[in-house]
């Protein structure tokens, strides 16, 4: 089938206006689109098709899609493993996620955040013994995908100056 008949077809367009809609709503990666036509039912040949279609016109894309998602993962703040393995599970590029939270903490004080997470949070543990606040903050902060180093650290440094 010609790359003209293909687009006249009505699984092609049916999948083409598909991606359209999953696309206007937020950026996604080549894997997610893949899967998303998978479950519509679309044929592997219609699938690969579409995202060929996509690719070239730009309008999917990996690196801009992990450059989005981390930039809108750091503002809720997460912390960068968790960033880490959501792109994994989206199925980008190893290198790509390197370099790109690689690029994102050169922008990005990971412990500067953890800092002011851990002392917010810390206010909600008041009523607590020091052990449990210092395990429950702990736990609140590795849920987020902040590294175990990182956190050690601020606990270190938070309940150091308490027993000053």
């Amino acid at each position: 089938m010609s790359e003209a008949d293909r687009k006249r077809d009505p699984e092609f367009i049916k999948a083409r206006r598909f991606v359209f809609r999953l696309l206007k709503h937020r950026l996604r990666s080549v894997q997610e689109i893949r899967i998303k036509l998978r479950e519509k039912g679309m044929p592997e040949q219609i699938r690969e098709a579409i995202i060929h279609n996509f690719l070239t016109n730009g309008l999917l894309d990996d690196r801009l899609f992990t450059r989005a998602w981390i930039h809108s993962r750091l503002k809720k703040p997460i912390g960068i493993t968790r960033i880490h393995r959501e792109l994994k599970k989206k199925g980008i590029p190893p290198d790509i996620i390197g370099q790109e939270t690689e690029r994102a903490l050169n922008e990005y004080d990971e412990f500067d955040v953890i800092r002011q997470l851990a002392q917010h949070r810390l206010r909600q543990y008041r009523h607590l013994n020091q052990t449990k606040a210092r395990r429950r903050l702990y736990a609140y902060l590795i849920r987020r995908g902040f590294s175990s180093d990182l956190i050690f650290k601020i606990l270190r440094e938070i309940f150091h100056h308490d027993r000053e």
